[in-house]
């Protein structure tokens, strides 16, 4: 392969990262993420819903009709325990974990399960190449963060390489490509440690630490503005962000600067919000965390995938 700069973006297990020799560090959570389709007796009124218990969150995720998609993450032996269930006993215990907030569980599909690890690569870049995503940074999932800093690594990427070309100089050269590292190197790391207090937080049964999280709820919850920050910030609105500013590039390249004001348009409505009308964050006694409306669709998460994929193809295309 010969190019002025490979990117790669393919998963945790990134053969792009291998090829590179490039180390990661890694932290096993001993827990596992059970994921599955399941049917309930009342429907879900297009409401996302996420339950913090002592094993690890429980989330229902809206789809058609009163079928929904559940993320339930458990302590790895207990998982093993799940998948061994028949379908009855499954369904019972997963609807009382869930308090039968949307009745019973009436159908469900296959299960499966996929071990929870920590990974952060020791360098995103090398000369000509650079890392984005999973092949980067693995994140614990009880936050749905891993898109959001992909999209950002993403972003950040096409906004050096474009300042890069915009001066003259080589953007796959390590030293321009530092420059990415550097910008997200960071913040990814700062996630990171968060979900991992998070976590650390909400799987705990002790009663002193359940008081803590009551009372830490309680007060941002009461504390608008706190609340909004957070809200922003994980939803990548608010941070050291690049400024999505259109380059002039010369005429020929008209649609790759359309692209990146269409990316920006996207960033600002909201993109990077779950896909679902109402969303709503509960503790493990049914109490209302926080309750959001986002305006994202699936399919703009969709076009903003191939916006971002078009234009570092368009980049390196055009070099």
């Amino acid at each position: 392969l010969h190019a002025r700069l490979v990117v790669g973006a393919d998963g945790v297990r990134s053969p792009v990262r291998d090829a590179l020799g490039i180390k990661t560090r890694d932290h096993d959570y001993r827990q596992s993420s059970l994921v599955a389709l399941v049917r309930t007796a009342e429907p879900h009124r297009c409401t996302a819903w996420q339950r913090f218990l002592p094993g690890g969150p429980l989330a229902f995720l809206p789809l058609e009709a009163n079928w929904c998609s559940i993320v339930w993450i458990r302590p790895t032996a207990e998982v093993e325990r799940l998948l061994t269930l028949d379908r009855e006993s499954f369904h019972a215990e997963l609807g009382a974990a869930f308090d039968f907030r949307l009745g019973a569980i009436t159908d469900s599909g296959v299960r499966e399960a996929w071990p929870l690890k920590r990974r952060h690569a020791e360098h995103y870049v090398t000369s000509r190449a650079a890392l984005i995503g999973d092949a980067a940074h693995a994140i614990h999932p009880l936050a749905g963060q891993g898109v959001n800093l992909g999209l950002l690594d993403a972003a950040t990427l096409v906004q050096v390489v474009l300042e890069a070309r915009a001066h003259g100089r080589d953007f796959g050269a390590l030293r321009n490509l530092r420059r990415f590292e550097r910008w997200r190197r960071g913040d990814n790391a700062l996630m990171m440690s968060a979900m991992d207090g998070i976590n650390a937080l909400f799987s705990n049964a002790s009663v002193p630490l359940r008081r803590v999280r009551v009372m830490g709820l309680g007060m941002v919850n009461r504390a608008a503005m706190v609340r909004h920050l957070l809200m922003r910030h994980a939803m990548g609105l608010s941070g050291d962000l690049p400024p999505y500013l259109p380059i002039a590039l010369g005429a020929g390249e008209a649609r790759l600067v359309e692209m990146v004001a269409a990316f920006a348009t996207f960033a600002n409505q909201g993109l990077r919000m779950r896909p679902f009308l109402i969303e709503r964050i509960e503790d493990r006694n049914g109490n209302l965390i926080e309750e959001t409306r986002p305006r994202a669709t699936d399919a703009i998460r969709a076009d903003a995938a191939y916006i971002v994929t078009s234009l570092l193809q368009g980049v390196v295309q055009r070099g």
